[in-house]
């Protein structure tokens, strides 16, 4: 028999270890950053940094009402989440605009984070949709916030790796997050199938949402409106020498 919804401490337990290993990857260059680095952030960034934050330490806290059955808590939460994800998807769009018209390295590249924060928010969106499902609302909430974890894991790769190894570069760590990824995916559809039941509807429709919500991050990226923002930051005062991130 399946395990029921409350007493199923996989989705609380994968919510820990992608918390530990994105923002594991953030902390030279945000969470210590004066310890690294001389140059400090914008403000706004430190709001992007601090808003995502919130989000892996809310998505704990979302899980571990569920194992309580704390149902009601857990909806209450779930508006301030909604919250965290418009701002954060709103302020990644900037901060990808700012580094792209420093000249700056973006990790993937400038489409590469947009299409990740697209396809998280469409994840949401459609998780937000099927609340009332939790079987769906669960799998889209985890594998939003495993986008969400890419770019993070992808540095904490590289800050463990390339102090010893210089010639490691960003596309093996990129290939390494990969694995990991298609193996946890693997492992949610094992589960499923364990259980007596087909792969969930859910991890489906997650796929469904990266497909929409990468693609329309991506075709942005191609219009006026994206170039215009990029080049109102390299004509502001906010644009200035490359900020070591």
């Amino acid at each position: 028999m399946s395990t029921p919804m409350s007493q199923d401490r996989f989705y609380f337990y994968s919510f820990i270890a992608m918390t530990i290993l994105c923002l594991g990857g953030f902390v030279p260059s945000f969470f210590l950053r004066p310890q690294f680095f001389a140059e400090p952030l914008p403000v706004w960034m430190h709001i992007h940094g601090v808003l995502f934050t919130l989000w892996y330490f809310v998505a704990i806290a979302q899980a571990w009402l569920i194992l309580k059955n704390k149902q009601i808590l857990h909806r209450e939460l779930g508006v301030i989440a909604a919250m965290i994800v418009v701002s954060g998807f709103i302020l990644t769009f900037v901060a990808v605009a700012y580094l792209t018209a420093n000249g700056q390295h973006v990790t993937g590249g400038a489409g590469f984070n947009i299409i990740l924060t697209s396809a998280f928010t469409c994840c949401v969106a459609v998780g937000v949709y099927f609340r009332r499902k939790p079987e769906i609302h669960k799998r889209l909430m985890l594998l939003a916030t495993a986008l969400l974890t890419v770019p993070g894991f992808d540095r904490l790769i590289r800050n463990i790796v390339q102090p010893s190894v210089p010639t490691f570069s960003t596309k093996n760590a990129q290939m390494i997050v990969l694995v990991f990824a298609a193996a946890f995916v693997g492992y949610m559809i094992y589960r499923d199938v364990r259980s007596g039941k087909r792969p969930s509807i859910g991890i489906l429709i997650a796929f469904v949402c990266f497909f929409v919500g990468g693609t329309l991050g991506n075709l942005f990226v191609d219009t006026e409106m994206w170039s215009a923002m990029v080049a109102s930051f390299g004509l502001s005062a906010a644009a200035g020498a490359p900020i070591p991130h």
